[in-house]
């Protein structure tokens, strides 16, 4: 409930009350890009803890992690909501298939 509340408070969703009612989104998919909600959604980033290491000042790893981190949320950045629905229907009926693939069979007793 957490994290609906916040991604409600920062327009992400709506909170829909009464008869029919959840979440939807707060905003045209094409307004929500991927990198920004994953930087609102996740505290930090730091890979490793570096800060109290004693041989951070001479160690190489802290700044390929950061450039790491750098290129994984410019390619979340080059993407919206809209573009991870491109294919919305295909995901519909994939999760109907299995759905329905996971009934319980009926219990047969000898």
């Amino acid at each position: 409930m957490k994290v609906v509340n916040d991604l409600a408070r920062s327009r992400y969703i709506e909170n829909v009350r009464g008869r029919g009612g959840g979440i939807r989104l707060g905003r045209a998919p094409e307004e929500i890009n991927i990198g920004t909600l994953v930087r609102h959604t996740e505290g930090g980033f730091d890979l490793v803890g570096c800060a109290s290491c004693v041989i951070a000042p001479a160690c190489s790893l802290t700044s390929v992690l950061k450039e790491a981190l750098c290129a994984f949320l410019a390619v979340l950045d080059r993407y919206s909501l809209a573009d991870l629905m491109d294919k919305r229907q295909d995901m519909g009926l994939l999760l109907a298939e299995t759905a329905f693939s996971q009934k319980p069979a009926d219990d047969v007793r000898a």
